[in-house]
């Protein structure tokens, strides 16, 4: 019974490992939280911001979160390997790579919290891993309170 339902779900996940591989997130150069670097520059990057804080002299407070991955071609490189065990195992091989995709290469979730000036460069920055270790930090840190 437990054989014919395996049997039955492995053509469903079929190439999901392979199709998680190619779809990762690239790395993040969290050097764009620079002092002095351009509003446009950190977004360009790292993305719309979740939330936004307008400060009483000027500037803005803005908080993003980002997945941070590998690069592309260690994600192409990856969902290949994955495609080849799919094509000589009969899609057994997804007993495995699905799980490694779902655990061991999940993207890393960062957030950063980021102060600019009135002329929307950064002033201040820092960013933190999904355990609240802290990355990358610029600028002073007195006005950053987590």
């Amino acid at each position: 019974m437990l054989r014919g339902l395996i049997v039955l779900a492995l053509p469903l996940a079929m190439g999901c490992s392979v199709i998680m591989a190619i779809s990762g997130p690239g790395p993040k150069d969290t050097n764009v939280l620079a002092v002095g670097t351009p509003r446009e520059t950190v977004v360009g990057e790292l993305g719309a911001p979740e939330n936004f804080q307008p400060l009483p002299e000027g500037g803005t407070v803005e908080t993003h979160t980002f997945k941070d991955g590998l690069p592309w071609w260690a994600n192409i490189l990856r969902g290949t390997a994955w495609a080849a065990g799919d094509v000589f195992t009969l899609c057994f091989s997804e007993l495995v790579t699905f799980p490694l995709e779902l655990g061991v290469f999940n993207p890393s979730i960062y957030s950063a919290r980021i102060i600019y000036d009135s002329e929307n460069r950064v002033r201040q920055a820092i960013a933190r891993d999904s355990h609240g270790t802290v990355i990358y930090s610029s600028g002073s840190e007195s006005g950053l309170k987590s």
